[in-house]
């Protein structure tokens, strides 16, 4: 990782209501199972206990998302 994948900060809303501010930066390339996935944009968080989430800006790339339980 590079200092220039690095965007500044930004202030979330999580799904709860609460609000945070984050460093956000860029992952060029993620792979998921057999897909590719470049430039997403994510966030650092300030917790370590917190769990890692996949966001609608990810999900979105895929197109339709259904979860088999």
């Amino acid at each position: 990782m590079k200092e220039s994948d690095f965007l500044g900060n930004e202030t979330y809303t999580f799904a709860d209501g609460s609000i945070a501010k984050r460093r956000v930066f860029i992952i060029k390339e993620i792979l998921l199972g057999n897909k590719k996935v470049y430039n997403i944009k994510t966030f650092i968080s300030n917790s370590i206990a917190s769990p890692l989430l996949l966001g609608q800006s990810l999900l979105n790339k895929f197109g339709q998302v259904t979860n088999d339980y």
